[in-house]
């Protein structure tokens, strides 16, 4: 009888792990696994091992995007991730710096 859990936790997703040993795949996700060594002794295996890795590698990089395309200023996103500053942001350092120094180049 297999290990598998009743539930699987929402947005899991179940994923084709290699055997090193023959030419078989293992469905696994970040809870269970297909292979022997987690069927018979229940043990975290490497391939569940592996899942869990992958999916926290890849909720770093969604993170590490989301930072980067967000206004240093106010926090608002911006239009694409080269951009610094939100347009509502550029506009007020653009007043303050022609209340500074009387005139814009940043028009």
């Amino acid at each position: 009888m297999p290990l598998w859990p009743a539930h699987r936790p929402a947005g899991t997703q179940l994923r084709r792990a290699p055997s090193r040993c023959s030419d078989r795949r293992y469905l696994v996700n970040a809870v269970a696994c297909e292979c022997p060594d987690h069927q018979k002794a229940g043990h975290v295996c490497k391939h569940v091992r592996a899942v869990r890795l992958y999916e926290q590698h890849e909720r770093e990089i969604e993170q590490a995007f989301a930072d980067v395309a967000r206004c240093r200023s106010c926090g608002e996103r911006t239009a694409g991730s080269s951009e610094t500053f939100c347009p509502a942001s550029r506009r007020r350092l653009a007043e303050a710096f022609d209340r500074l120094f009387g005139g814009s180049d940043f028009d």
